[in-house]
């Protein structure tokens, strides 16, 4: 809400921890210059860890935290869909192929490719929660929601971004940016 918004407008705005512009999805060499030094703190996810080692970043330096948090604490997660299509002409292999993907073993090897486990048990091993690395990213899960399921979400995703790109970079007000993005969304909504 506007209070989240509020508190990331200022880091850019009034603290200037931020060079401009601002980019919601990052901006461009963004972990070339977290490997460099150049940047003191980004946002990003797990994946990014593969990122930084693969650009041969000091990772001994690099530490992860929470996310502030405020009156109502929330992150994201989404994003990993397993399906089988009814014209499906294998559907038990596919099947099979599934059981496999969210079985425990595999999804331990999640973590040695970048990416958080999705299934709870193996996010709870202790090879994954107790890493410096993954714990924080697993503790994080605990107040993520999935992101909403809709035909249009990506053109609601698009919406929110431009108007947490123009408040972030001041050209609109908070308040103005979240009402901008209810107005849009809700008519898309209504459509």
């Amino acid at each position: 809400g506007y209070n989240a918004l509020k508190f990331l407008v200022d880091l850019v705005q009034v603290h200037k921890v931020a060079q401009e512009p601002v980019i919601i999805g990052g901006w461009p060499g963004q972990w070339g210059m977290m490997a460099a030094g150049e940047v003191a703190m980004m946002h990003d996810g797990p994946w990014f860890k593969g990122i930084l080692e693969g650009m041969d970043a000091p990772m001994e330096d690099i530490e992860i935290a929470l996310k502030p948090k405020g009156v109502q604490e929330a992150s994201v997660v989404g994003g990993e869909d397993l399906v089988i299509f009814t014209q499906s002409k294998h559907p038990d292999e596919a099947w099979k192929v599934m059981e496999y993907m969210t079985s425990k073993e595999f999804q331990l090897g999640m973590s040695e490719v970048g990416q958080i486990p999705a299934l709870k048990v193996a996010g709870e091993d202790p090879s994954v929660k107790g890493d410096p690395f993954w714990g924080v990213f697993i503790q994080q899960l605990e107040t993520a929601r999935a992101r909403p399921v809709h035909p249009n979400y990506s053109e609601m995703d698009e919406i929110i971004h431009r108007h947490l790109d123009a408040a972030l970079a001041g050209v609109e007000g908070v308040q103005e940016a979240l009402d901008a993005m209810a107005a849009e969304i809700n008519e898309l909504l209504s459509a």
